[in-house]
């Protein structure tokens, strides 16, 4: 007789349930409502259609009628791919957890539950050994988890396929077979149909064993965690830090840091490799000044000297040009606004006063971001804008903001913060580069 994990489940619960129509997800599903009355459960069954097959629709309606035979909600979707590049199965796994939170949040859930057994354990521990992780990685799946904010559980995670199948069998359940598991197209059928047999093969107690080891790296992630939590807290905010405070890490901590900013961006559905973790602390530590990384499809690492901070975009403005051909205010892409007044206003920012004598001398003003060959004239000669910049230090991304006011004869006049030209003149204008009033 099967048995779940009891402890992962309150009375009163309301459950969403992940039922593909498959052996293992029947299975879960019929021992649920075997506890149903006892425990007070409500339960929401959940069903995804990927459309990838063509009996996918028959698979459909089989998990609906299965609903409707034992009076439980029956929620599906249809899955639609946006684009053609990319994983799909990491795609689709993404997809169906969204659903599945979705669901969650519109009947109120207390947990996700889903059909995932000791073998898919051992498989996916294998998966991670062989693609690399990280401790929390290498230990396979926990029982219980969070995804997009909503508890996931897997109250079968003890049990092994072999006494699911037995099971299913004795109790006569019927369930549809997903003909793509049975070929050798993706890593983790290739691992269930011939590496898994193997080592249980060679040790029967093989899924026991990787649950001891799952154990021992839970253990010691535990520790390690406890040390990456202090710098998160202490030195992280809004997903940056600063890399001479990360440098101070051991290396086993840098990865966990490094681990746990991806996967809160990615909402627990995305492991940094060891492979890509490594290359991340390499280009932290490397003197480079800018740098920008590509972790996964929208996930990126970037570095402007000491400040590194992680993100869903690489925001590279785009370029911007505007003339004014008399005072006025000027609003630039992004939060600023540049004024150019002959009298004073509020200073909110950086001022620049420009003396002169008449308007044709300095007007059309050009107002721009930098270009390449930009150049600021000294009393000792010229200097590139671009290696002012590094000189002062400024970020790649403010580089590439901050507005370059020319005169009519492409003379630079004012770089806010960076460059103001000294003139002369009789009569006195004022720029004024500041954050627009909100």
């Amino acid at each position: 007789m099967l048995s779940l994990d009891k402890s992962l489940i309150n009375k009163g619960d309301t459950l969403i349930v992940g039922v593909s129509g498959g052996i293992d997800s029947v299975v879960l599903l019929h021992l649920l409502n075997a506890i149903k009355s006892s425990m007070g459960l409500s339960i929401i069954i959940a069903h995804m259609n990927y459309g990838m097959r063509p009996k996918s629709d028959d698979d459909e309606s089989f998990t609906k009628n299965l609903a409707e035979s034992m009076a439980i909600p029956f929620e599906s979707t249809h899955y639609t791919p946006l684009g053609t590049t990319g994983n799909f199965q990491n795609k689709a796994r993404k997809a169906r957890y969204h659903f599945f939170c979705e669901l969650a949040e519109k009947h109120h859930a207390d947990k996700i539950c889903v059909a995932h057994h000791a073998d898919d354990h051992a498989e996916t521990v294998l998966i991670r050994l062989l693609r690399g992780s990280d401790f929390e990685g290498y230990a396979g799946m926990k029982k219980q988890t969070t995804m997009y904010g909503h508890t996931l559980i897997r109250p079968m995670l003890h049990i092994s396929k072999e006494a699911i199948i037995a099971y299913a069998k004795e109790k006569k359940y019927a369930y549809r077979i997903d003909v793509s598991n049975e070929g050798d197209d993706y890593l983790r059928n290739r691992i269930r149909h011939h590496i898994l047999p193997f080592f249980k093969k060679e040790n029967p107690s093989f899924l026991h064993q990787t649950h001891q080891f799952s154990e021992l790296m839970h253990e010691a992630y535990t520790f390690i965690q406890t040390q990456r939590d202090m710098f998160l807290k202490s030195h992280v905010e809004d997903k940056r830090f600063n890399r001479k405070q990360f440098n101070k890490l051991s290396d086993i901590v840098k990865r966990s840091v490094l681990q746990k900013m991806v996967r809160d961006l990615s909402d627990n559905t995305y492991d940094l490799s060891h492979v890509k973790t490594n290359q991340a602390i390499d280009m932290i530590e490397k003197d480079t000044p800018h740098l920008h990384f590509q972790i996964e499809d929208d996930i990126y690492m970037h570095k402007s000297y000491d400040d590194i901070w992680f993100d869903h975009t690489i925001d590279e403005p785009a370029d911007y040009l505007f003339k004014m051909e008399k005072p006025g205010t000027c609003d630039l892409p992004g939060p600023h606004s540049l004024i150019l007044s002959e009298n004073q206003v509020e200073e909110r920012g950086k001022t620049y006063k420009l003396w002169y004598n008449d308007f044709d001398s300095v007007f059309p003003v050009t107002i721009r971001n930098r270009r390449d060959g930009d150049r600021i004239r000294y009393p000792f000669g010229t200097k590139k804008v671009k290696d002012v910049f590094i000189d002062k230090k400024i970020p790649m991304k403010e580089r590439n903001r901050l507005p370059v006011v020319l005169d009519k004869t492409g003379t630079i006049l004012f770089i806010p913060g960076i460059y103001a030209k000294k003139t002369t003149g009789k009569k006195l204008m004022r720029f004024y580069y500041q954050e627009r009033n909100r």
